[in-house]
């Protein structure tokens, strides 16, 4: 966090409407103790995925599937600590097509 603000890294990722995909990421906590992996419609809004409260202090992968309803899909990844400086740690994020059987 670069102000006593909650922060958070986003993508605005191109999807095909009514198409299924998979978010995959790594998290594990800083000297923030709670972070969170978001995907939604609109920015700061996890209608379409939402990870929980993660506090694990190793590096533990999530997944999640949904179906795009929009051409753009935000993802989110949250630091949840309004005090400057405190870090979460998040790696490998993916999102993928997901083939439904």
């Amino acid at each position: 966090a670069s102000d006593n603000a909650m922060s958070y890294a986003y993508y605005a990722a191109p999807t095909e409407v009514g198409k299924m995909y998979e978010i995959s990421a790594y998290f594990k906590s800083g000297t923030a103790v709670n972070g969170q992996i978001k995907a939604g419609t609109v920015m700061g809004v996890e209608d379409l995925y939402y990870s929980g409260i993660l506090s694990n202090a190793d590096w533990k992968q999530y997944k999640g599937t949904f179906r795009a309803a929009v051409p753009i899909t935000y993802i989110m990844l949250v630091n949840l600590t309004s005090v400057k400086g405190q870090t979460s740690f998040f790696d490998n994020v993916t999102l993928t097509v997901y083939e439904e059987d």
